[in-house]
């Protein structure tokens, strides 16, 4: 009777010993492969057209005309290690915006916040050249900026 609650103890220690070891490893193999934060690092930039059309009434001859104007601006993000980002836009409205940012990962998604308040966009595709969010509907491709 000892001898088989000796190996039962035996084997009962053995598939805990296996249990344990092989969940801590993939758990680690998950974190690791998910290199996003460290592809972010740096600048991305992308070139952007908007075209508006109106009309507009001119008093003098009385007729009412189609404007369309267009106006062409740069974006950039810059994301830096301790997690604070800059996000500038030229054009003939120029604007900066700072803050901090978070990056969840099983969402894919990037919460950036400054002093007014934050907002998430979801990462769609990261590479060493091109980063592609989805802001709140609206697909942005960006590439690193040299």
């Amino acid at each position: 009777m000892r001898t088989k609650f000796n190996l039962l103890a035996t084997l009962l220690m053995v598939v805990l010993c296996v249990g344990f070891t092989s969940c801590s490893d993939d758990e680690k193999d998950e974190i690791q492969s998910d290199k996003t934060l460290a592809l972010l690092v740096g600048s991305w930039e992308r070139t952007e057209t908007w075209e508006h059309t109106y009309s507009k009434y001119d008093p003098l001859t009385g007729k009412t005309e189609t404007v369309t104007e267009t106006e062409t601006y740069n974006i950039v993000f810059t994301f830096n290690s301790d997690k604070t980002y800059s996000r500038y836009r030229s054009g003939e409205y120029e604007e900066t915006e700072t803050g901090t940012y978070n990056y969840y990962q099983d969402t894919k998604k990037l919460t950036l916040g400054d002093e007014t308040g934050s907002y998430a966009v979801t990462i769609l595709e990261i590479s060493d050249k091109k980063l592609i969010i989805d802001d709140d509907g609206d697909v942005e491709e960006y590439t690193r900026k040299k």
